[in-house]
């Protein structure tokens, strides 16, 4: 936000009721009413309710909910108004990083993308999107594939504890809320013949989007925690409540695997003992999911009575 949209914002807060003409904003901002006029566009863009009365002028209404950067910096993360992606800052950043954790912040993102290189819609002031790169010190590839399996046990097993929200996974990296997306889970591996040297695990989560805010394309399959639960999260304290869950616990997978995490997936997965059809890099496998490893690949058994490993893919 410009110097000029923040002096306008500042003064409508300290006049919070009352209404102000767009010569004194102009007074305030050594501009023109046209330049007023185009600042109280450019915040109303950002979530800012304005109101605008003929020869009364402007006052504020309600604001955005919008992300604490003060604090999210506070605690050692990097926190962004915008950002093209945050897989893309993490990578950007990495080569000056070298601590086990970092996460990466932001209010909206205007190219997030899913699996598959789909776009992922993150817009500001509803959801929460975020990437942690992590340097695990050189561990195997085949030992870092379920690293999703673990985000996405955290996560759900924090909602559904501390918030009281039935957050399910559904293999391999999507979080459902009432059989609908709430969230997923993107990671990028960067690896070399001694092992891996980072890990990227995005992360977007729908928490105070109303139904209007979605897509009209993806509207009937997706949901957030404030349709299911009817109020609204602080995001902020949601974050850094999530990082604290996360580092422990990524930590410990990097040395210990996704054994400790096993239990934690199956019980809050919605995948295990149901009908399934999964495409494998083109390969399209029907059958039932029979169960999981403790690498965390998903068994399929056809009809036929043979066990298929998937170790890539989704299911559809």
């Amino acid at each position: 936000m410009n110097s000029a949209a923040n002096q306008i914002l500042a003064y409508l807060r300290s006049e919070q009721g009352s209404y102000l003409s767009g010569d004194s904003l102009g007074k305030i901002t050594g501009t023109s009413r046209a330049a007023v006029w185009k600042q109280i566009r450019s915040l109303r863009k950002k979530g800012f309710e304005i109101e605008g009365v003929p020869r009364l002028g402007y006052r504020l209404l309600s604001e955005p909910d919008l992300l604490n950067h003060d604090a999210l910096k506070s605690e050692g993360h990097y926190s962004y108004s915008t950002l093209d992606s945050t897989n893309r800052e993490a990578r950007r950043r990495s080569a000056s990083i070298n601590s086990f954790f970092s996460a990466f912040i932001s209010e909206e993102q205007t190219q997030g993308r899913g699996r598959l290189d789909r776009s992922w819609a993150s817009s500001p002031g509803r959801g929460i999107w975020f990437s942690l790169l992590l340097k695990p010190g050189r561990l195997n590839p085949a030992a870092a594939a379920p690293v999703t399996l673990t985000a996405a046990a955290v996560i759900a097993a924090y909602f559904n504890r501390e918030l009281h929200i039935p957050v399910k996974i559904k293999w391999p990296n999507d979080l459902l809320l009432t059989g609908k997306k709430m969230g997923g889970i993107l990671t990028e591996m960067t690896s070399d013949p001694d092992g891996v040297k980072e890990l990227i695990i995005g992360i977007g989560l729908n928490i105070n989007h109303e139904e209007h805010d979605f897509p009209e394309e993806i509207r009937p399959g997706a949901t957030s925690a404030f349709i299911y639960k009817g109020k609204r999260i602080d995001r902020t304290n949601l974050l850094l409540s999530l990082c604290k869950e996360l580092e422990p616990a990524l930590r410990f997978f990097c040395h210990e695997g996704f054994k400790p995490f096993y239990q934690t997936w199956v019980e809050f997965n919605c995948t295990l003992g149901q009908k399934v059809t999964a495409n494998r890099g083109g390969e399209v496998i029907h059958g039932l999911a029979a169960n999981l490893d403790h690498e965390g690949n998903l068994l399929i058994e056809e009809s036929s009575g043979k066990l298929q490993r998937i170790n890539y893919g989704e299911i559809l």
